[in-house]
């Protein structure tokens, strides 16, 4: 192999130089990956082989099996040369797999012993890579501000040698004949790019969130390429030939378009400046700038970083930025301090650590956050613009919707890309797929259980796109445009409620299924939870069969007004506990859904909201009664609520005590409007009674009182036709015993 060569300069040297041993590592990775892409289909194909093998084998049995009883009593000559064409056809089947077999199989040894070597190599690199990386952050250098530092800068150190060049790893004709593939492919898309805003700049421009594609097409289109497709190919390791010229192109690109996406002035100086120095400092590196010039490199920048910060804090403070910006601020503040003091005492690895680390972790932010306000302008288009606007039932809660999947898009970005990057970025990993195996293996062990972050971070994505779902697939499907049926409101909240109990039930056997248990264990605990709910939680049962019962059979439905007892109340949720109603004085009531099944509930709104108002009316004795029905029937029919169809009538109910009973019976649309609609026509009958003298009477009593020698003391002449009543009481004394 070439790389031995280039592994046995490197100790015949002496001196590990980090830079080339990162990048021989990962030409070694690329090569150990094309190698594995080379075997396996070399073993599928020698299973494949193997097949025919065994086949041929099973065929030889057969017709020697037919050969040993066909062939027994002197057969004809023409059965016997059948036979022997055959078998002589699987003989030379055979041997022709056999020698199929054999070349493969020395192949195969041939790649295996490749596989080690290279193996043995990269364990060899392995430790000497850890070692330069300690030898690295430990390494000392004269003070900046030292004359030892000084004496270093002579004529020799401002030549570049062609071996520094050496990280130049230009690709050949070879490299592109393997991966040509790659690049047509993302020319092909970067044109289908341009071609798409091209084609849609009008509309684009129109929109707030996709008018910079518009303005800057090329940078859109180069941006869109290397963030979608040399994402995937970064996981090969080729991109590290070609990671200068990736980061430049993209770099460049993805500053440009953050220039027209940021609102602040500050934000965009940041960005141009982090992108700058990435793209300056991974162009030193690849160069092999001496380590002197290095060092003033980053202390100058360094310097001039701490000085950009200091203006941007005070700028944040002034325009009330979010304390998120603050504390990045001065965390990043805090680092290049520590930076410049550790270039100023000596310790010159630490410093190019941390410098190279910072920016470049910083570098690869950048394009996340640019893609992360592309993918909010995808997801308000299909909330908004699309035909899932649409829905009647998702148009109110777009924004919320927006913002969930514009959260779960985020935390998936962060963790599988973002996150893995930026730990290859601090060489706590060597390349993607080890860092994400890395996080996402880490965890402990609870006896056979072990918990890791892959476990805790699939449960999670688990359930909140079980709450997505649960939110937004009841309301698809029950959508009138989609199901092409119209369900009343009530109805509507049922089936939701169902599909949610639903999609909560498999998330519960998702749950299981992820953290690894046994059904067969999970059928014997609802067994002995069969068991419990028997003898203790009869009630919750009893409850959860009656709950059930009210969302299939709807005899009470969400929305409904109900009374029980002398209480009215809305229904809010049906739950499969408990029904949560609230009373007309915004009290919530918790009822347990056997009581509604078992008792007697009277349900205003079953079938329909319209109800009967009945309004008692009493007048005066001697009043007009055509005139005190015209009257009545006047005021409701001027109330816009009164529905015309059953018409308003008045009936004349008895003679009262003290008044003639009349009363009104009108039909309103909708009962929630019921006391309202009752109120106006009190008003208006009393008004209307004012105008025409229509007395409406109160009770009067009549009080006799009588002497001790049986005269009359005093007495109230009733009015005819008010029905009063006489009151008598015997006087026994001097004193009046009764009064009025």
């Amino acid at each position: 192999l070439t790389f031995t060569g280039e592994f046995d300069q490197f100790k015949e040297a002496g001196a590990y130089n980090y830079s080339k041993i990162f990048l021989l590592r990962q030409a070694i990775a690329a090569k150990k990956g094309r190698l594995e892409s080379i075997s396996k289909p070399l073993t599928n194909e020698i299973r494949r082989v193997y097949a025919w093998k065994t086949e041929w084998l099973s065929k030889k049995e057969r017709w020697e099996a037919w050969q040993s009883s066909l062939l027994k009593n002197q057969p004809p000559e023409q059965l016997k040369r059948v036979f022997s064409k055959a078998l002589g056809t699987i003989d030379t089947g055979l041997e022709l797999v056999m020698q199929r077999i054999e070349n493969m199989l020395a192949l195969q040894a041939k790649g295996g012993d490749i596989a080690g070597r290279i193996d043995a190599l990269d364990a060899d690199l392995r430790i000497v890579s850890l070692g330069a990386r300690q030898e690295y952050l430990s390494s000392k250098a004269p003070p900046l501000l030292s004359f030892e530092y000084l004496s270093q800068f002579r004529s020799n150190i401002w030549s570049l040698s062609p071996a520094d060049m050496r990280l130049f790893s230009w690709p050949g004709v070879r490299f592109f004949s393997q991966h040509g593939w790659n690049f047509l492919s993302q020319l092909f898309f970067f044109l289908v790019v341009i071609g798409f805003i091209h084609r849609n700049r009008v509309a684009l421009k129109a929109s707030e969130h996709w008018r910079f594609l518009a303005d800057r097409p090329v940078a859109s289109a180069l941006f869109l390429t290397i963030a979608t497709l040399a994402l995937f190919l970064f996981y090969s390791s080729y991109m590290i030939d070609l990671r200068l010229t990736y980061t430049v192109v993209g770099g460049v690109a993805c500053v440009r378009l953050l220039g027209l996406v940021m609102d602040q002035s500050w934000k965009k100086q940041a960005a141009y400046g982090v992108m700058i120095v990435h793209i300056v400092s991974e162009l030193l590196v690849a160069v092999g700038l001496p380590l002197p010039l290095s060092r003033i490199y980053i202390f100058l920048v360094s310097l001039m970083a701490l000085y950009c910060i200091k203006r941007w804090i005070k700028k944040c403070s002034a325009l009330n930025e979010a304390g998120l910006y603050l504390w990045l601020l001065r965390v990043a503040g805090a680092l290049f301090v520590v930076i410049i003091l550790a270039e100023l005492w000596g310790s010159a690895g630490i410093a190019g650590y941390l410098f190279r680390s910072s920016f470049q972790s910083m570098a690869i932010t950048l394009p996340y956050i640019l893609f992360m306000y592309m993918i909010y302008g995808c997801l308000h288009w299909v909330f908004h613009l699309s035909l899932v606007w649409r829905v009647k039932l998702l148009r109110n809660d777009a924004d919320f919707h927006v913002q969930r999947f514009g959260f779960l898009f985020a935390a998936a970005i962060v963790g599988f890309v973002l996150l893995p990057a930026i730990f290859v970025a601090w060489d706590l990993y060597d390349n993607l797929p080890e860092a994400t195996a890395g996080i996402y293996s880490m965890g402990l062990s609870l006896g056979s259980l072990r918990i890791s972050v892959g476990l805790i971070v699939a449960l999670a994505g688990t359930f909140y796109g079980l709450f997505l779902t649960s939110r937004i697939l009841p309301k698809v499907l029950l959508d009138e445009a989609l199901s092409g049926r119209k369900l009343a409101r009530g109805v509507q909240r049922s089936i939701g409620q169902l599909i949610r109990y639903f999609i909560v039930f498999v998330g519960f056997v998702l749950t299981f299924m992820i953290l690894g248990y046994d059904f067969t264990k999970i059928t014997i605990i609802l067994s002995a939870l069969g068991v419990g709910i028997g003898f203790g939680l009869q009630g919750v049962v009893n409850n959860f069969v009656s709950g059930l019962i009210l969302l299939f059979e709807r005899p009470l439905t969400e929305g409904d007004t109900i009374e029980i007892g002398d209480t009215w109340a809305n229904i809010k949720k049906i739950g499969l506990r408990a029904t949560v109603v609230r009373t007309f004085d915004e009290a919530e009531l918790i009822i347990p859904n056997a009581d509604l099944i078992n008792n007697q509930v009277t349900n205003w709104t079953l079938t329909d909201r319209k109800v009967r108002l009945r309004v008692p009316v009493g007048v005066a004795y001697g009043s007009d009664v055509s005139l005190v029905v015209e009257t009545i029937l006047a005021s409701a029919k001027e109330q816009k609520e009164v529905v015309k169809s059953p018409a308003p009538e008045v009936l004349f109910i008895n003679f009262g005590d003290s008044s003639l009973n009349f009363e009104l019976r009108v039909w309103i649309q909708d009962i929630d409007e019921r006391l309202r609609v009752n109120s106006a026509l009190y008003h208006e009958i009393e008004r209307k009674f004012r105008e025409l003298n229509i007395v409406i009477p109160f009770p009067q009593r009549d009080v006799h009182l009588y002497g001790n020698h049986g005269g009359a003391g005093l007495s109230t002449t009733p009015i005819p036709g008010n029905g009063e009543e006489d009151l008598h009481e015997n006087e026994k004394g001097p004193e009046r015993r009764g009064m009025a």
